[in-house]
C-alpha cells in the first residue's frame, strides 16, 4: 500500500534517503505517491480470489477426511 511506502521511506537507515522535513511526510500521507501504489507482492486472495477459495475449500475437505479416517 502507498501508506507503507511513505512510512518505510521515513524510517530508512540512511538520512539522505529519508524525508528531509516532517511536512514532506505529511504531504505523502495526504497525497498518495504513484510509485508507492505499485505493489510488488499481492496476496493470492487479491490476485486470484477463485483459486484462493478453492485452496481453502480443498484444505478444509482434506482435514475433514483425515479426521474421519483417524476416528474410525
Amino acid at each position: 500500500m502507498w501508506i507503507d511506502g511513505a512510512l518505510k521511506k521515513s524510517l530508512r537507515y540512511s538520512p539522505e534517503r529519508r524525508h528531509q522535513d516532517i511536512s514532506e511526510l505529511v504531504y505523502e500521507l495526504q497525497h498518495p505517491n504513484e510509485k508507492y501504489l505499485e505493489v510488488g507482492f499481492r496476496p493470492l486472495a487479491d490476485r486470484d480470489p477463485l483459486l484462493f477459495w478453492k485452496v481453502v475449500a480443498g484444505t478444509l475437505l482434506l482435514t475433514q477426511l483425515l479426521s474421519l479416517y483417524f476416528l474410525l
